[in-house]
């Protein structure tokens, strides 16, 4: 900490500062997190914001001394704040007491959920009641009219937009007209609104929300306003919808507590406006070259943005917008040849330096600035490489695009990017449909390109999925596998429901015989389980079964993956990263096993379309002992197993079908499909086909189940891969076991004989259902 800023925290805080430690923040601010000793021996527990003249809000109106205003009127009124302490000369820091909690919503039960939105919606409401002319809010202005409760805040956007923003996108000038034509005419009641309401920015103690922070947008306007942001925030908060609900939910609770009606088109009004201040200032901090994200972390982010910002639009204007068709993600295919184009060295370069960073992120576990820059550079090199392959095609198709809006002429051939921004502003002014459809296509195409990283997820229409290298280790154009991924992961957020799962399969065909070995770990919760099953043809339920210890709150292991022994008798070793482990288990009671697991080939990774959330699938052979009350039985069979991390909460609301079926030949002959049932049938939704050695992801097909009393009896896969190769398997159930592997779920486990493409293997089918969907089935007389 700076000399200077000590002396006035210790003048102050009236004590001396003892601890002191560098608090996350969004970068336009240092954030410092202290203890003061006091001259009674107590030490104060202190939060200290200050100016450093570099960041995103330096010299705007959001500036320290304005927020200090706020905390100073809101203290006793009701509205939980943490107590100011000071204020430093010309506003330059602000000193807080530190309130207790964090922002995580990870952690929450469902009464946990409940007591937290209602505390935050009462919070809220609190906040609206006051009266602004009866709390000390000097220098905030007080809007005249209706329209200037918006008007006076869009105002300094447009100011900023405008000041500060060199070569501003056309869908922020049309956005800025389209707000400033369409205030709404009619307003509850004004209020002090905390102008960036929601997650990430109130604290959650023992199950209450301990205090509302981060009041530098504040500003007296509409309270449908901070609903708005609401909205935004929970969309982009891990966790936040299992706590919020959805947004009628919301604002009924929020109209009881008030008893004002939130109007939907201002709601929808507020969510453009929303948006708008989320693009200005990453455009702001692009223009000072990033901030804690570094400078690619806020360009994907800024992205993300504009494409919800033109989504946004589209909704409050009531206008059909239809996404322009994507290129697909591939390289471009050599008709003659009949294949895909080789990946280039500069691609290959470029996959390099992903993994080389990507292992660099992986081992930053407590540095988390230095963590985000560096994913910021990953998502520069995502989106590289999406631009050598994508960004022509998408050029060329915004250029067609904007001819059809404009005709060819200056305002298409003189713009590199977009259309002029006097003509999107015009255009926003009026409302124009045609300008909107186009500007939110072509923040879509521009989304496109940072897919994967920090910003929005968005995947084109249909994308093909590609052959797997082996010699690599990864799909053709996907992502990564790295030895890292054999190792727990960072967890992308404080979400309780974020787990990692290590599961292998095996089997002793003779003896009709199969044996499941599970692990799961929550990080954030530092619990693990673990479930050990083994059975035959002579038992289906957990009680009847050969063995099952299914343990669901195990203490957190001492170590990583890579080496861990859990409390149940589990041990996982990885003996050569991604491909060879020893997986041992003692119940200390008559069942052991000791099994080693040879990859059969590369990783297989399955698109999961959510950052930070992967599944891959691996076949491999099985070989060891199982010892079974005292009969000694030896394992060898090729078999399957699967790694996956990301959000995973225990309850799976809904109704839904899948299935998990995979089979060997050999190391050069099998087949592994993911289906999903809809439409009445099960379709193929991942996957792949090894054949004579090459593998290639599955693309379409269908998995068709014979049952007996909803039990699979048969089960048939007829799909094709990327190659245009065709898989006819087909497979006679010989056991089968009803797994809880999660609370909501039931998977019928089944070892399988199969013909495949004419030749005999043997491997596993799992049919997944939720409760709910079984119990309709069941019933109702069949499960079809």
């Amino acid at each position: 900490m700076r000399e200077e800023l000590r002396r006035w925290v210790e003048e102050a805080a009236g004590g001396r500062v003892v601890a002191s430690e560098r608090g996350f923040g969004g970068g336009s601010r240092e954030l410092w997190l202290l203890g003061v000793r006091r001259p009674g021996g107590d030490v104060a527990h202190l939060v200290l914001r200050a100016e450093t003249g570099t960041g995103t809000y330096a010299g705007t109106p959001f500036s320290l001394g304005r927020e200090a205003v706020v905390y100073r009127a809101l203290q006793g009124t009701g509205v939980p704040v943490p107590e100011l302490v000071g204020v430093a000369p010309g506003g330059s820091a602000l000193l807080l007491e530190r309130a207790p909690g964090s922002p995580d919503l990870g952690n929450l039960d469902g009464a946990g959920c409940e007591a937290v939105r209602d505390g935050f919606l009462r919070a809220l409401a609190t906040l609206h009641g006051l009266d602004p002319g009866a709390i000390p809010l000097e220098g905030f202005a007080v809007p005249a009219t209706p329209e200037d409760h918006a008007r006076d805040d869009l105002a300094v956007w447009a100011r900023l937009a405008t000041d500060r923003v060199e070569d501003l996108d056309p869908l922020l000038a049309f956005a800025l007209a389209w707000l400033d034509a369409r205030p709404p005419t009619a307003v509850a009641r004004t209020a002090l609104v905390q102008g960036d309401a929601g997650p990430g920015n109130f604290l959650v103690h023992e199950g209450r929300v301990s205090a509302l922070v981060d009041w530098e947008l504040a500003h007296l306007g509409d309270p449908v306003d901070d609903l708005a942001w609401l909205d935004v925030r929970v969309a982009g908060a891990p966790g936040a919808e299992e706590v919020f609900g959805g947004t009628a939910a919301r604002c009924g609770a929020y109209e009881r507590l008030t008893g004002h009606r939130v109007e939907p088109a201002s709601l929808r009004y507020y969510r453009v406006f929303v948006l708008l201040r989320c693009a200005v200032t990453t455009s702001m901090t692009i223009g000072r070259g990033g901030g804690a994200l570094g400078l690619f972390g806020y360009l994907a982010a800024h992205h993300g943005f504009l494409r919800r910002l033109g989504w946004a639009l589209a909704d409050a204007c009531g206008v059909a917008v239809v996404p322009a068709p994507h290129p697909g993600p591939e390289p471009a295919a050599d008709p003659g040849a009949g294949g895909l184009a080789p990946a280039t060295t500069r691609e290959i370069l470029l996959e390099r330096a992903e993994a080389d960073l990507a292992g660099v992120t992986a081992s930053l576990a407590g540095d988390r600035e230095a963590r985000l820059r560096l994913n910021g550079v990953l998502a520069l090199l995502h989106h590289l490489r999406a631009f050598d392959r994508l960004g022509p095609a998408l050029d060329e198709a915004d250029r067609a695009d904007r001819t059809e809006l404009l005709g060819a002429g200056p305002a298409v051939t003189g713009e590199a990017d977009g259309i002029p921004g006097r003509l999107a502003a015009e255009a926003g002014r009026a409302g124009d449909p045609r300008v909107l459809a186009y500007l939110v296509r072509r923040a879509d195409r521009a989304a496109v390109l940072w897919a994967g990283t920090r910003g929005e997820r968005v995947r084109p229409a249909a994308p093909r999925p590609r052959p797997m290298d082996r010699r690599r280790g990864r799909r053709l154009g996907g992502p990564v596998i790295t030895p890292a991924d054999d190792s727990f992961h960072e967890p992308t957020s404080g979400d309780r429901w974020f787990t990692e799962t290590a599961w292998y399969s095996f089997w002793v065909p003779e003896r009709r015989l199969s044996g499941t070995l599970y692990a799961w770990f929550r990080p954030n919760l530092r619990i693990a389980a673990s479930c050990v099953a083994l059975w035959d043809d002579r038992g289906e339920s957990p009680w009847e079964v050969l063995h099952h210890d299914y343990q669901w709150h195990l203490p957190w292991p001492d170590g990583d993956l890579a080496d861990l022994e859990l409390r149940n008798g589990l041990r996982h070793r990885t003996l050569e990263p991604l491909t060879r482990y020893r997986v041992a288990y003692d119940d200390r009671d008559g069942v052991s096993l000791d099994l080693r697991f040879d990859a059969l080939m590369a990783p297989h990774e399955i698109p999961t379309g959510t950052p930070g959330q992967s599944h891959l699938d691996q076949p491999v052979r099985a070989i060891g002992t199982l010892d079974l009350r005292g009969e000694a039985i030896e394992v060898d069979c090729l078999s399957m197993r699967d790694r996956t991390w990301g959000r995973r909460p225990d309850r799976v609301k809904g109704r839904f079908r899948s299935g998990y079926t995979s089979a060997s030949v050999s190391a050069d002959h099998g087949f592994h499909a993911i289906t999903r049932h809809e439409g009445g049938m099960d379709a193929v939704v991942a996957g792949y086909l090894v054949r004579d050695g090459r593998c290639a992801d599955l693309v379409a097909g269908e998995r068709r189940v014979d049952r007996d009393r909803g039990r699979p009896v048969r089960v048939a896969v007829e799909a094709t891969d990327a190659d245009g190769r065709e898989l006819h398997a087909q497979g006679s159930c010989v056991n089968r076991f009803a797994w809880f592997n999660r609370p909501t779920n039931i998977a019928w486990m089944s070892l399988a004989r199969w013909s495949i493409d004419g030749q005999e293997a043997w491997g596993e089918d799992q049919d997944i259902w939720s409760l709910a969907s079984w119990r309709e089935q069941a019933r109702a007389g069949s499960a079809s």
